[in-house]
Parts: structure tokens; C-alpha cells; sequence
């Protein structure tokens, strides 16, 4: 099988494979075929095999590395990025399944928020614009605050998370959000940003934790490193800036045990589905 994603990459069965975790059922086929972004997709798989060889969960990372492969991985031009990823991600209607698990969860007291966004601002006022975007639209300040620690790097940005956070206070929250971040100038960035949750009172649907274990913590940060260039009079060191994702710390995470018959982890995948879809729409509908 051979999936093409909308920037032209092709993950398919053409070149090797990479081996996952046991909870991986088959060799992952990993294929990329496009030079110029060769190094950006590695980059992108080695994050993924890492999250899996950390955390346990192979098929999340699988669908992590296949999805922000897809994304534009050009930053610029972020309202087209914003409108070439909606369409993709409308492209096929959610089925039956997906609207029924939404509707029964919503019977449990499942909140939904969406926000789909762009602007062109200076670059000061990104991380409290995306804030006020984001609390206007009833988000928990866990995902606002996750979402903000993005706009910190106000270089180009093109960047895809997903979560399913637990707070102190009993909520669970499943989120997903893609930001791209374009400099305009020396002082004001373009930005278009996605982003959808459904909140939930953790003791109705979660019965129990599996023990915790640490997942690494990445962010992009600005590096300087030096290349040479040919120049008329012979070949000259150059410093250039560069945005590299490092891992910065390690945090603790616990996988729920559902409450049986109230959800599942197929049910947490068909409500991102149906939300996505739904975040989609409403950009489509912006123009």
C-alpha cells in the first residue's frame, strides 16, 4: 500500500522499513521520495520512532509521522497551508460510527470547542492573540496554554500537535491543533491556526491509571551555525540562522483505563476524527 500526502511525499512499500515497538502488528513501510525535504522528514520519522520507543504507543506515532508529513511543510503563505489542510482533512465525510460515539459520549457530559483563525499581527502580540482567540472560544486553559507555549518562536513554523491531557481538578481533555507562523518582516508575523478539543470529567469515563512513565518534551528552538558559500573571490564562511527541535525536559504521563462501556481508545480516535472534520469545515467556510 502507497499513500501519497498532499505535499507530494509518498510512504509507501517502494524503499525499507523501519521496525516499531511490539504493539506495532507489522513493519512500518517509510519512503521518502521528494531530496529537497529529505532531511525534514527524517527528522520528522526519527520523532515519531522515538515517541514510540518511549511512550509504548506505536500506531499514535505511526499516525503522527504519516499526518505531519502530509501537512504543507512550506510555513509560508500560512492562509493557503490553513486551506490546503482543511480540504485534504474534509475530503471524506466521518461515517456512521464516528457520529454515533460522539452523540452517546456527549450523554456523559463530552464539551466540545473549536477555533480556526488567521491574521497578520505584530510579532509581540502572537502568544496574547491566540490566547484571547482560544478563550473567547471556551477552550480549558491547559489547551491554551499548550497551544500558546507554540507562538514564543516567531520565525517560520509549521507545526501539528495532539494530546489527551488530565488536570488536577478532574478534566480530561482531547485535543489537536496545527499553527504555521510566517515572518512578514523584522516585526510582524502571518498566522493561521486550527485547533479542536472535547472536554470531559475525568471519573465518568476513566477508571483507572497504568503506571506513569516520562515522555520527552520537544521545542523548536533558533540555533546559528556557519556554512560556507562560493563567492566570486573564493569560498567564505557565512552564519546562518536555523529553527531545530530539541528536547528540553521530560514529563510524566499516565494512560487511562476507561470505565468499561463508556469509552474506548477507538472512541478517543472517532472523536478527533469528528472534530477535525467539523474545524475543517468552518475554514473552509472562511474562504
Amino acid at each position: 500500500m502507497e499513500i501519497v500526502c498532499s505535499n507530494g511525499l509518498s510512504i509507501g512499500s517502494a524503499c525499507g522499513f523501519f521496525t516499531l515497538p511490539a504493539l506495532a502488528p507489522a513493519l512500518v513501510p517509510v519512503t521518502v521520495v521528494t531530496a529537497g525535504v529529505a532531511l525534514k522528514n527524517r527528522k520528522v520519522i526519527k520523532r515519531g520512532l522515538k515517541r514510540a520507543l518511549t511512550g509504548g504507543n506505536a500506531r499514535t506515532a505511526v499516525r503522527m509521522i504519516v499526518e505531519e508529513l502530509a501537512m504543507d511543510g512550506d510555513s509560508s503563505r500560512p492562509q493557503q497551508s490553513l486551506m490546503s489542510f482543511a480540504q485534504q482533512r474534509t475530503s471524506r465525510v466521518p461515517d456512521e460510527r464516528v457520529t454515533e460515539t460522539v452523540n452517546r459520549l456527549m450523554l456523559v457530559g463530552m464539551q466540545k470547542q473549536r477555533c480556526v483563525c488567521r491574521n497578520e499581527l505584530p510579532k509581540d502580540q502572537l502568544e496574547p492573540w491566540l490566547r484571547r482567540q482560544l478563550l473567547s472560544n471556551g477552550f480549558p486553559q491547559v489547551v491554551i496554554d499548550a497551544v500558546a507555549s507554540s507562538a514564543q518562536y516567531t520565525k517560520d513554523l509549521c507545526k501539528m500537535e495532539e494530546d489527551f491531557s488530565h488536570t488536577p481538578d478532574g478534566q480530561s481533555n482531547l485535543y489537536k491543533y496545527a499553527l504555521w507562523i510566517q515572518e512578514r518582516d523584522a516585526a510582524h508575523v502571518l498566522v493561521a491556526f486550527i485547533c479542536s478539543n472535547a472536554t470531559f470529567q475525568s471519573a465518568r469515563i476513566i477508571e483507572d491509571w497504568s503506571p506513569t512513565i516520562m515522555e520527552p518534551i520537544f521545542h523548536d528552538q533558533e540555533e546559528h551555525e556557519e556554512v560556507v558559500v562560493d563567492g566570486l573571490f573564493g569560498s567564505y564562511r557565512q552564519p546562518r540562522a536555523v529553527m531545530r527541535r530539541r528536547q528540553i525536559g521530560e514529563r510524566p504521563t499516565r494512560t487511562p483505563i476507561y470505565r468499561h462501556q463508556v469509552m474506548s481508545p477507538a472512541d478517543g480516535n472517532a472523536i478527533k476524527e469528528y472534530m477535525e472534520y467539523h474545524a475543517c469545515l468552518d475554514a473552509l467556510a472562511m474562504g
